[in-house]
């Protein structure tokens, strides 16, 4: 039984998804007609047609996605290349075509779920990059399958499953990433934590292997 365990898990870490974890919900707002052609943050130009957003705090660069809960219930993939200031009108600026895509033109405003989708990173980029998050561990390996079955069907991006010897025993973690930006990585575990996870963030040290 053993060998069929270990033969599951080394097929397991060859194998990636992508996918995406609810990191906040609130009010969408999105750009008046006076920002069109202004610099956004990351230098980009603002184009009312483009699918891009501006939030207080999720890392320049960052893909999310965006779905409408306040009535289309429609979605869209934005990426966020600009700052929005602390405002009660909402939790994150879209774009004037990304607003249109969620039917909420006329209103101004409706309530979103933002789910984090990935960093858009190259292949260098994710050989460089140190966070990872460990959603959950356990002694033993078959525990963890339930939750493994349930994140690849949600498609999550680099699923691995990692053993760690600890003196005279071990233990197995479930774990998703790299991230580059440790404040997504950080993001990902806190939403894990809400859904009653025992989840923690690894930091990949330069002497690690």
């Amino acid at each position: 039984m053993k060998s069929v365990y270990l033969l599951l898990l080394s097929s397991l870490l060859l194998v990636n998804y992508l996918g995406a974890q609810v990191i906040e919900r609130g009010k969408a707002t999105y750009y008046a007609d006076y920002f069109e052609g202004r610099k956004t943050a990351n230098g980009d130009i603002y184009r009312h047609s483009g699918f891009t957003a501006a939030h207080r705090t999720i890392p320049l660069g960052t893909r999310v996605k965006v779905t409408c809960t306040g009535g289309s219930n429609e979605s869209c993939v934005v990426t966020v290349n600009d700052r929005c200031a602390d405002h009660a009108g909402g939790i994150i600026d879209l774009s004037k075509g990304a607003a249109s895509h969620l039917g909420f033109l006329r209103a101004g405003k409706t309530s979103v779920v933002i789910e984090l989708l990935d960093e858009n990173l190259s292949p260098e980029e994710k050989a460089k990059a140190k966070y990872s998050v460990i959603v959950e561990e356990s002694e033993a390996v078959e525990n963890l399958y339930p939750l493994l079955s349930t994140l690849s069907e949600k498609g999550y991006e680099n699923i691995t499953l990692n053993f760690v010897s600890e003196k005279e025993k071990g233990v197995y973690q479930l774990i998703i990433g790299p991230y580059k930006y440790k404040q997504n990585a950080e993001l990902v575990t806190h939403a894990f934590r809400n859904e009653g996870k025992s989840s923690r963030m690894r930091e990949r040290k330069d002497t690690d292997n």
